[in-house]
């Protein structure tokens, strides 16, 4: 789950209202995974959206913290999964690619997000 700071101590979901987030107070549920799921990293954009690695999926996704509905989007999905992410120049991200504890499997990739409703995005592999 990705959480965001508000004035309102409510989490929206009767599950996380049981669990840590209910007992964090000024904290909002923005967005959630299913059970399971590897939610990695994320980093902010300059228009305040996040981008969220999901490492078990191998993909990429934007996530709106203003919206309630309907506010992830899925922008790539990769050969393997990522895990750290960091913007380099504006809407250029750089993504850590591979798989968990096998060798010779990481990789790094650009990803340029490109802005639209919804925002599309492209990768491109720059190095192993």
């Amino acid at each position: 789950s990705v959480t965001s700071p508000t004035d309102s101590s409510t989490s929206g979901s009767a599950e996380h209202e049981r669990g840590a987030l209910h007992r964090l107070p000024g904290m909002t549920l923005i967005t959630d995974w299913p059970q399971g799921s590897f939610v990695e990293n994320l980093a902010a954009k300059h228009d305040g959206h996040l981008l969220v690695t999901v490492y078990s999926r191998n993909e990429i996704y934007e996530v709106d913290p203003t919206l309630s509905r309907a506010n992830r989007t899925l922008l790539v999905t990769l050969p393997a999964g990522p895990t750290g992410i960091v913007e380099l120049d504006f809407n250029h991200f750089y993504v850590n690619v591979g798989v968990i504890g096998q060798r010779n499997t990481w990789s790094i990739y650009r990803l340029s997000v490109h802005h639209g409703n919804p925002a599309t995005a492209s990768f491109k592999h720059v190095v192993d």
